[in-house]
């Protein structure tokens, strides 16, 4: 009967075979046989039992039986478990060796190693975990509470990204207390996938920051997404909401240089416009004519690209300017910025003034990461990697983590 659904399967009847679990676990162990065969001939040498556990297991003892019993058996389970680990932990180290002898990449030898289970314990508890966190994401009315014990599911290959859009579409349907759930989940420090990590660390700080008004706590996640190869849109709005934050906090120095933060996306320009206007009510408290008159130049530039319309926020910034300094003061202030404004010159020097606060240290080794974290520019990305300025699912930071060298 197997046989007999197996081949009209194969041949496109549109038969279903029902999903056995238990099933699976053996499939999947069975696939890691030949890696334990060739780790076990390397570790004990070719040609020769394996001391201790072939004398105690059958040829054709199958691993799942042979599991099993490792586990079961508290007396004689210890030792032969202790064995099995080391066959795998041995298989594992050479096929990665090979692998980077065949021409693999390091990025690829690095997700490898993430992602590789050092024992048969680790496989199942993973298998366990995928399955029983699967059979909650199917029961529409979980709150999904207690998530951390299936933190060992994120190490198989696609559960992150599975997780991640439910998450998102939770999101989007403003289920937010369980998406909030499962992005907290996938922070998690087993999960090796960046992307998905990134985006995470962004959506629930953006929930916590926005949701429950807990800027707190919703900070340290918004330092974090830099450093992971997250979407660049989500990038530039953790800097813009981080930046809101410090400035609610009274460190305006800090606000302004992540606000002057250029981060190359497809919504650069966009992200320039909130920025500008974000910023010039920090330029007037504190007195910073000049830099008053560098926001309205970005302003400006950034309306000017977007087709938006900008006047009534610039009149209203001029017409508050001119209590400061006379009209003809102002216009000479306009014309210089419109000449001397550079944005990465202006980015810069705001990074190198809040570099300089001497409580700076005191506050977040990740606040410095991030300030210091060197993008490149957008005429570079435009020259190198037109897509991520004009495709928005390939606008993901790619580029190689570099720290910014200031003057």
């Amino acid at each position: 009967m197997t046989r007999s659904v197996a081949h009209q399967t194969q041949r496109g009847s549109g038969m279903r075979v029902a999903w056995n679990p238990a099933l699976a676990r053996t499939a999947f162990l069975l696939l890691l046989l030949p890696v334990l065969a060739a780790g076990a001939a390397s570790f004990f040498g070719k040609g020769g039992a394996t001391p201790g556990v072939a004398g105690d297991f059958a040829a054709d003892t199958s691993l799942a039986d042979a599991y099993d019993t490792l586990t079961a058996d508290p007396d004689r389970g210890e030792s032969l478990a202790n064995q099995y680990e080391a066959l795998a932990a041995e298989a594992n180290r050479r096929w990665s060796l090979d692998h980077g002898a065949t021409g693999g990449t390091a990025c690829a030898a690095s997700a490898c190693a993430t992602n590789n289970f050092t024992s048969l314990r680790d496989a199942y508890a993973s298998l366990a975990a995928q399955e029983a966190l699967l059979l909650r994401l199917a029961d529409p009315s979980d709150p999904l509470n207690d998530l951390e014990r299936y933190q060992a599911a994120l190490r198989l290959p696609g559960i992150a990204r599975q997780i991640y859009d439910r998450a998102y579409l939770y999101f989007w349907q403003r289920d937010y207390a369980r998406a909030e759930k499962l992005f907290g989940l996938l922070v998690a420090p087993t999960n090796p996938d960046g992307f998905t990590k990134g985006n995470s660390h962004y959506w629930l700080a953006h929930l916590l920051y926005a949701r429950h008004g807990d800027a707190q706590q919703a900070l340290p996640h918004f330092l974090q997404v830099h450093a992971y190869p997250a979407c660049l849109v989500f990038t530039a709005c953790a800097y813009l909401e981080a930046a809101q934050i410090y400035h609610g906090m009274g460190q305006r120095d800090i606000a302004l240089a992540l606000y002057a933060t250029q981060i190359p996306s497809i919504d650069y320009w966009r992200n320039e416009h909130s920025a500008a206007t974000a910023s010039l009510p920090i330029a007037f408290e504190q007195g910073d004519v000049t830099n008053v008159a560098v926001q309205i130049v970005r302003l400006q530039r950034a309306a000017c690209v977007l087709h938006a319309n900008c006047d009534s926020i610039i009149m209203a910034t001029r017409r508050r300017l001119a209590r400061t300094l006379p009209a003809s003061h102002c216009e000479e202030l306009l014309a210089w910025a419109h000449y001397w404004y550079s944005p990465m010159q202006y980015e810069t020097e705001r990074i190198q003034r809040a570099m300089s606060q001497p409580d700076l240290a005191s506050n977040s080794a990740a606040l410095t990461d991030m300030l210091l974290h060197g993008w490149p520019s957008m005429d570079e990305v435009a020259q190198c990697q037109p897509e991520i300025l004009t495709n928005r699912p390939l606008s993901n930071n790619i580029f190689p983590q570099r720290r910014r060298a200031l003057p």
